[in-house]
């Protein structure tokens, strides 16, 4: 009986002693993403991934292969991909190499927006929060051990003011608070240095919806081709675990008047203009979301 035991124990070790290429085999991948035409994301390919704002960086960039799909007679490229954690599928989705105007048929989707993320980065975004598997406790689980998560920046309102005049429009005075939720330092976009009507412009400003009528409310601004490009003179460096407030202002939003509003703001960049690793920290990418459920405006 005993040397039955040594057997065993001896076959263990020669199996754990073989090459890396029979080791890695054995292992299991933590988390990976697969689409259709076979092509596999696996840890190994993967920057890291932001849960805040549910983007997924890589090392290089991703081609895949679309197919057609036929939506109310308007044929559509599209590719299906399945998230797994041990090999186990979390949630399925659709990737798209473009951005169209027509619902998704998948909740959870990806548009590939070359032109303003590149072929290395991939936005989940998903329509129902009730279907929402982005942030499963699993892949969160997953990537914080292998050390490929990232928790980004968030965004709330600390304030609003508003004004309204005799005419159509309404000026607004939002104050934000952002805050760093990593370690690493973020270059985010600076209201201070955009200029108040710029970064109104940029973020599209808030969205104000009456509760106690059909009406909604949007910031109605052209750009300016005086403000020019952004450049790296445009951000600010938020260390990590640091926080930063901004107070900004325009005069461009629909007339509104005294009541009950919900309140929306969208902080975000998209990383087009600028490299995105930087020496001293990196460039943050993406929505930050921040809302108000119930405001209630008494105008001046």
């Amino acid at each position: 009986m005993k040397s039955f035991h040594w057997i065993v124990f001896i076959g263990v070790i020669c199996l754990l002693s073989c090459d890396d290429g029979l080791f890695s085999n054995l292992k299991d991948p933590e988390f990976s993403i697969e689409f259709y035409d076979g092509t596999i994301i696996s840890e190994e390919d993967i920057l890291f991934y932001d849960s805040s704002t549910c983007i997924l960086f890589l090392e290089k960039d991703l081609y895949i292969s679309y197919r057609e799909y036929k939506d109310e007679n308007i044929c559509v490229l599209s590719s299906e991909f399945s998230v797994y954690v041990n090999k186990e599928i979390i949630y399925k989705g659709m990737v798209f190499p473009y951005l169209f105007a027509a619902m998704a048929p998948s909740p959870i989707f990806v548009f590939r927006d070359i032109h303003s993320y590149g072929h290395s980065i991939l936005p989940i975004e998903c329509y129902f929060d009730s279907l929402d598997f982005r942030n499963d406790s699993r892949i969160i689980s997953a990537l914080e051990q292998s050390g490929l998560l990232s928790h980004g920046i968030s965004c709330s309102i600390e304030s609003i003011q508003v004004k309204s005049f005799d005419g159509n429009s309404s000026t607004v005075t939002c104050t934000i608070k952002i805050k760093n939720n990593d370690q690493r330092s973020y270059y985010i976009i600076d209201p201070d240095k955009m200029g108040d009507e710029y970064f109104s412009h940029y973020s599209r400003g808030l969205y104000f919806e009456r509760l106690d009528a059909d009406a909604g409310y949007y910031l109605d601004s052209r750009y300016d081709p005086a403000w020019g490009k952004i450049t790296l003179d445009d951000f600010f460096l938020l260390p990590g675990g640091n926080e930063v407030t901004y107070t900004f202002s325009s005069n461009k939003y629909d007339r509104m008047s005294d009541g009950p509003y919900y309140c929306s703001f969208h902080f975000r960049y998209k990383g087009v203009e600028v490299e995105l690793d930087q020496e001293d920290g990196r460039i943050w990418i993406g929505t930050a979301y921040a809302s108000l459920d119930r405001l209630v405006l008494k105008l001046e």
